[in-house]
């Protein structure tokens, strides 16, 4: 079953959450992922400061190249980090069923 882990209760989904962070693995994932998180979040304030600065001052295409690039990539990354996430656990979900 592909997406074992989303087809279950909010109760089990939590335990089973709980069972996968106390893991080595699952307290790795978290950390690499978390810093990503961060790593995108960051993306997006720079992206608004160059948003707000071309406002401000003159509008140059370049900077509203960069800035929605920039956004993009966080938007991406952060989606991306999710679905790893959750793809990690039902992969520990399906291997511990097994």
């Amino acid at each position: 079953m592909k997406v074992k882990y989303l087809k279950l209760s909010k109760e089990e989904r939590k335990k089973i959450k709980q069972e996968y962070l106390a893991t080595k693995k699952g307290t790795t994932i978290t950390n690499n992922l978390k810093i990503a998180r961060i790593c995108a979040l960051l993306c997006i304030c720079y992206s608004a400061y160059l948003f707000i600065n071309n406002i401000i001052r003159e509008v140059s295409i370049p900077d509203i190249v960069t800035a929605v690039g920039v956004l993009s990539f966080g938007i991406f990354s952060i989606i991306y980090a999710h679905k790893i996430f959750i793809k990690s656990i039902n992969d520990y979900l399906i291997g511990k069923k097994s």
